[in-house]
Formats: structure tokens, C-alpha cells, sequence
């Protein structure tokens, strides 16, 4: 299970330091860039937490033709629990930090369905905006908490498997589709 926020920004999306939320390629995503405080009450070993922006090129004057979709990954709320997982294999690790990453890898997979959406469909005002984020924001989470059903938070290693491929089935389907870098 995992948070998503899909903030409406009307302004520029900027780098900041490592504890803000920023895009973090998902081959070079580690346990490293998980530095959020655990939260017991979720009674998870890990907890990933990313979210896609709305931005604008020219924010003062946003309109439907300088629309730019980025993702951010949230170090902040994005946890580990060592006391938990230094007892586990190092297979056992690696096999979890999988499982993660693929909650990261769903961002950019409804990052990349929205903006395949806007590329391909007219949108009439940039308030509509909102409503169509909202939408891909409930597909989303649906998916992703589908994903830990089945897996049962990675605990099911045959699912996991059957997930591993449909997600990056999923990436694939969307090479295409470039997001946007923030600014």
C-alpha cells in the first residue's frame, strides 16, 4: 500500500535538496533514498511514496499547450524498516526493494496514461485539469492497491512474479511517452 498526491500546480516545479519530493531515475532508486521516519501504523517493512505534477511552462500563463507532467519521489515519506529487514537474506532484501520499486514504477506508468490522455484528447479549459486528475489519481491508487492485494505486499512470491511482468509490461506499452524533467 502506498500514498499518491497528485498536487494542481500552477508554477514551476523546481530541484530541491534530497529530502524534498524529486525525480529519481527507478534504476538508480535504492534503499538510500528511503529516509522517512517509519510509521507503524501502516505495519509495513517498506512504504514508497511518489506522485505525479501537473506544471506549466510558462506558469504565469498557463495554457493547454505548455502543460508539462513530471514525477516526484518522496524521500520523506518513503520508509524502510532496518530492525525489521537487516534479519532478513539479502535476497530477501533485493526481493523487497523489487516490490518498491514497483509501486514507484505505477507513477510513471498513470504519469505517462495522463499525458498520453492530453496529448490525444482535447481539453477544452485548464481547469478540466482537476477533474481528469482526479480520475487518473482514483485509477491509480485502485491499481496499486490491487497490486498489494494480490501480491499480498510482496509476500506472495508467485504473484509478485505474475506483477513483476505486468507492470513492466505496463512501462513498455508507454516507452513512447516522454514525461517531463521539473524545473
Amino acid at each position: 500500500m502506498r500514498l499518491f498526491i497528485i498536487p494542481f500546480i500552477f508554477g514551476f516545479i523546481f530541484n530541491a535538496d534530497a529530502q524534498r519530493p524529486h525525480y529519481i531515475d527507478p534504476l538508480n532508486l535504492s534503499w538510500y533514498d528511503y529516509t522517512g521516519q517509519i510509521d507503524y501504523s501502516k505495519q509495513m517493512t517498506a512504504y514508497t511514496s511518489s506522485f505525479f505534477l501537473i506544471g506549466f511552462t510558462d506558469p504565469k500563463h498557463p495554457t493547454l499547450n505548455s502543460i508539462e507532467i513530471s514525477i516526484q519521489f518522496e524521500p520523506q515519506k518513503s520508509f524502510v524498516d532496518w530492525q525489521v529487514l537487516s534479519k532478513k537474506s539479502l535476497g530477501y532484501q533485493a526481493y523487497l526493494f523489487n516490490h518498491e520499486r514497483l509501486h514507484y514504477y505505477v507513477t510513471i506508468i498513470y504519469g505517462k496514461k495522463f499525458k498520453n490522455y492530453l496529448i490525444h484528447n482535447k481539453i477544452q479549459q485548464v481547469m478540466q485539469l482537476e477533474k481528469l486528475r482526479n480520475q487518473f489519481a482514483k485509477e491509480m491508487q485502485d491499481y496499486d492497491d490491487y497490486y498489494d492485494a494480490e501480491t499480498l505486499h510482496s509476500y506472495d512470491t508467485l504473484k509478485q512474479k505474475l506483477w513483476d511482468g505486468i507492470i513492466m509490461r505496463g512501462i513498455d506499452s508507454l516507452k513512447n511517452v516522454t514525461l517531463d524533467m521539473p524545473h
